[in-house]
């Protein structure tokens, strides 16, 4: 089962106006934005009906069959004989590779053999009612030295993780069972960090497409998840709830250029998931909005 990531805190941050703002500058109208439009971040845990309903996603897989990866040199060199890891990659709408991260390893080594193999791969993007948009596709690779070149049980293994579900039970038992060698290095929730809370740096606002702006008094609410690097920079942003190719798009863009203070455990660079809620909301025109009265502060 999925958890909040702070079930005493939330976090949320408020922009005026559908546009961009840094943290610590006061929010102001965007040019091309609607001075009564509002946009709330939240890290609460999103309502299921919310979520892309499973009927309507169809997850990226690879073009061709899966590729075959050699046992990294480097691996026997360092007298290792067996080893797991999980690559995220991102991919565009026309199913090109756009960045690699490694999720978990048991040795570098292995997180490196597949990257310089996957990264000659085509794909098929995910989709969303059968439209393709950009989006998060998992690998997870089981390594043993043998007899056999290659067995069946070392062939490499693509796999959709639910992105609600990536850090929790489910994540565990694809790539995190308690067989084989430990991890020496994996992708944290945010409640693991110093600070159980990644702090903003500075977040943009996506643009809201024609036919999507939420009317007066509605609410239109964007899932995202994504990892936060050692760095403190967004990788491997999925949109996760219904949405239209194009605010796919712009919100995928938008949330790439998200900035954190750099995640830490115990004063060390970490990799962290995490899962943001953005509402945007038109207010309701007031009634006394009209020109400011005679003796009214704003009228002087």
């Amino acid at each position: 089962m999925y958890k909040p990531f702070l079930p005493l805190a939330a976090f949320c941050i408020s922009i005026i106006a559908i546009g961009s703002a840094a943290m610590g500058s006061p929010s102001a109208p965007n040019s091309a934005g609607t001075p009564s439009s509002k946009m709330t971040i939240s890290n609460e845990t999103p309502e299921p009906d919310l979520l892309i309903p499973k009927g309507d996603l169809t997850e990226a897989t690879f073009a061709d069959k899966e590729p075959e990866i050699e046992y990294p040199h480097r691996a026997r060199f360092d007298r290792v004989s067996e080893g797991r890891a999980a690559i995220g990659i991102m991919l565009d709408a026309e199913g090109n590779a756009t960045d690699f991260v490694p999720i978990r390893y048991t040795h570098p080594a292995f997180a490196e053999e597949m990257i310089d193999a996957i990264r000659k791969e085509q794909f098929n993007p995910r989709k969303i009612k059968g439209v393709a948009v950009p989006g998060r596709f998992y690998v997870v690779r089981t390594f043993a030295l043998s007899d056999r070149s290659m067995s069946d049980e070392t062939k490499p293994v693509a796999v959709a993780m639910n992105p609600m579900e990536q850090m929790g039970e489910m994540s565990n038992r694809v790539s995190n069972s308690k067989d084989g060698p430990p991890f020496v290095y994996k992708a944290h929730s945010e409640s693991e960090i110093d600070g159980h809370l990644l702090k903003v740096v500075a977040v943009a606002a996506p643009v809201i497409p024609p036919g999507c702006e939420p009317t007066t008094g509605q609410a239109l609410k964007i899932v995202v998840s994504f990892y936060v690097d050692g760095g403190g920079d967004v990788r491997l942003p999925n949109v996760d709830s219904p949405a239209t190719p194009s605010l796919v798009a712009n919100t995928i863009k938008a949330v790439t250029g998200w900035k954190f203070e750099r995640p830490t455990i115990k004063g060390k660079p970490a990799l962290v998931f995490t899962t943001r809620t953005m509402t945007v909301e038109v207010a309701t025109p007031s009634t006394n909005s009209a020109a400011p009265k005679t003796g009214d502060a704003a009228g002087k």
